[in-house]
């Protein structure tokens, strides 16, 4: 189809402006609720040292078979932490693009008729034939 003829809808919700940095506890993080392990080969010097040095309670395995697997105790921050994001109280941002054209923001209510509108045209046009 041609560009100029189609017509593009986003619901767009930009991490910088509509999420927040979490804990783990914000998030409902799995390995924060119940705990987690962590299989590491036991050649994986440096990062057996980052797991031991992490500040984390656990224990440690030699499971006996080349590698070491640390049990990590719920209610702490998971290694992933820094990473954990939630959601603001932000109105999502409607955009639709008419073909090659610019984006444009529009409100929710013009976005949900444009779309009617639009669907309702492209129906018409596949009953016409």
């Amino acid at each position: 189809m041609r560009p100029d003829l189609t017509r593009n809808y986003h619901i767009l919700r930009p991490v910088p402006t509509h999420f927040r940095v979490a804990t783990c506890k914000d998030v409902n993080c799995d390995a924060y609720t119940n705990g987690w392990r962590t299989r590491l080969p036991a050649t994986a010097h440096e990062m057996l040292t980052l797991a031991r040095r992490s500040g984390r309670k656990f224990v440690e395995l030699d499971t006996g078979d080349g590698y070491i697997e640390f049990l990590f105790e719920a209610g702490q921050p998971c290694f992933r932490a820094s990473m954990h994001r939630a959601p603001l109280e932000r109105p999502a941002i409607h955009v639709v693009r008419d073909g090659v054209s610019s984006p444009r923001k529009v409100s929710m209510q013009n976005w949900h008729d444009d779309l009617g509108e639009h669907l309702d045209r492209i129906r018409s046009l596949q009953e016409r034939g």
